[in-house]
């Protein structure tokens, strides 16, 4: 040891043990490299820590390297934000402390799939400077096919039954961020079903951002269904990099009946249905769900003219005990009243309008002009269209009862062309249904008007008394009508139609 030299103790601070990482909204830090797409936010906790044995003071913090990063200033307020960069300053820090920042970053819409995002840090004192790289986050854009659907039609109208086909419609939409390469899509079906037409799976090689593709198979539902029963189907769809998922799912019911065999059918007619009927033809509410318990609770079930004459062209099934329920005219209390009753049971009703009266809207909103001034019948608001369609998509079956609501057998040819077609054309034009039924005003026809029923695209006309339909002998262009009136007891109701 010379006595004579000198000794030198050095002090200074010590930034090595600062860091950048990534948090999780958990707390929890990531050192490896991470995943991240659209949408996602990256949460980068900065660690300034002076592990030295003095005081640092004008620490300058800065990150760069944030591109394809959005910085929010709201989110930031520690730091100074720019183009490139975020930046913050430490007047002071104790040798042995050690402060924590957070810079949220969101990901750039416009980056471009498989761009690495890798911020660093650097942490300047005296003039030496501190380095780090964040851990690594990799983008990665993915395909989405969350709104493709698929669906089940059935083929006519009515309710569905072992030995029917249904046609089920697949749409299959890429919604993602880019294309989807090698797309598997599979239809994925119920014991109650098994393919008759087409396939049950389906490749793309290619589907663009934001480009959809259909396919069609047709199902026919296996015989021996002995009780309702709920008969579904699955779409699921994987492509390269996603794994299959689940992305839409229908059912249909499947009716489980004994075969129809008595041959007969009680088709009710009915007007109004009114909480404070007048007249007679019109019925209460308490009387109408009087008529719909009646019904319910001996096994009926309620089919449309539709299923009627599915029935009769091809031999589609029918309830063991089915029942129609009409309405003619095209009333208000139907949708006010009746429905909400109808829809309590589960039952459905055909509904023959006179179009003329049926207006656009409330603001057009028509009374029963053609029975204005007549004795014992009330004034009473009409229907409007889209109360119909609401009606409809139900379930509820629109048909005919002319334009005007004239008696047709007083018409000349060319009038009743005239009620038949543009009638026909109107429920058509606004249901996109057919409607190939007409129930006759006031029950008045001739003959020679019968002919001209095909002529325009009919099927069947109904008349407003008869009785208790068989359809063994029935005449198709006179079916028959079991009347109810508003001085009808509900205890004669059973037997009136004929119900076992």
């Amino acid at each position: 040891y010379d006595t004579a030299g000198t000794l030198v103790v050095s002090s200074s601070p010590d930034f090595s043990g600062s860091g950048i990482k990534i948090s999780e909204s958990s707390g929890v830090v990531i050192d490896g490299a991470s995943t991240v797409t659209y949408g996602d936010t990256i949460v980068y906790k900065v660690d300034v820590s002076n592990t030295g044995d003095m005081d640092a003071e004008n620490i300058d913090v800065r990150i760069s390297s944030l591109e394809n990063l959005v910085l929010d200033p709201e989110e930031n307020g520690d730091f100074v934000l720019s183009a490139d960069s975020a930046v913050l300053k430490i007047d002071n820090l104790d040798a042995g402390q050690k402060e924590s920042f957070y810079l949220a970053a969101h990901i750039d819409t416009g980056a471009e799939n498989n761009s690495v995002i890798n911020p660093e840090l650097k942490i300047s004192f005296w003039g030496s400077v501190a380095s780090f790289k964040a851990p690594e986050s990799i983008i990665k854009l993915y395909p989405s096919f969350v709104s493709s659907s698929v669906s089940i039609a059935a083929r006519g109208g009515g309710g569905l039954y072992s030995g029917d086909v249904v046609d089920v419609n697949v749409s299959v939409k890429n919604t993602g961020d880019i294309e989807a390469e090698n797309v598997i899509v599979k239809l994925v079906i119920s014991n109650l079903f098994m393919l008759e037409q087409g396939q049950t799976s389906w490749e793309i090689a290619k589907l663009e951002k934001g480009q959809s593709a259909s396919f069609q198979a047709s199902l026919k539902i296996i015989e021996g269904i002995v009780k309702d029963t709920n008969a579904g189907v699955t779409l699921r769809v994987s492509s390269e990099g996603i794994s299959e998922a689940e992305v839409g799912k229908s059912s249909v019911l499947v009716s489980g009946e004994r075969p129809f065999t008595r041959g007969v059918i009680p088709i009710v007619a009915l007007h109004g249905i009114e909480p404070d009927p007048h007249g007679n033809y019109e019925i209460s509410t308490a009387a109408f769900d009087y008529l719909c318990g009646t019904l319910k609770a001996m096994g009926y079930k309620t089919i449309t003219f539709a299923d009627l004459l599915a029935y009769l062209d091809s031999g589609k099934r029918l309830p063991e005990k089915p029942v129609i329920l009409t309405s003619d005219d095209g009333y208000y209390s139907i949708y006010a009243y009746a429905f909400p009753i109808l829809q309590n049971y589960g039952y459905k009703m055909t509904v023959f309008l006179s179009t003329g009266y049926i207006g656009n809207s409330n603001e057009d909103r028509h009374l029963n002009e053609f029975d204005i001034g007549k004795s014992g019948i009330p004034v009473r608001p009409m229907l409007i269209w889209p109360e119909v369609a609401a009606m409809a998509r139900y379930g509820i079956e629109f048909q005919s009862h002319s334009v005007t609501h004239s008696q047709i057998g007083d018409l000349s040819s060319d009038e009743v062309y005239f009620e038949l077609a543009q009638s026909k054309a109107d429920i058509e034009s606004h249901l996109k249904r057919p409607c190939v039924f007409i129930s006759w005003p006031f029950d008045n026809f001739s003959n020679s008007v019968i002919p001209l029923l095909p002529q325009v695209g009919y099927r069947g006309a109904i008349r407003y008394k008869g009785g208790v339909e068989d359809v063994r002998s029935m005449n198709i262009y006179a079916i028959k009508r079991v009347q109810i009136f508003s001085y009808t007891s509900t205890s004669s109701y059973a037997a009136l139609m004929g119900l076992f």
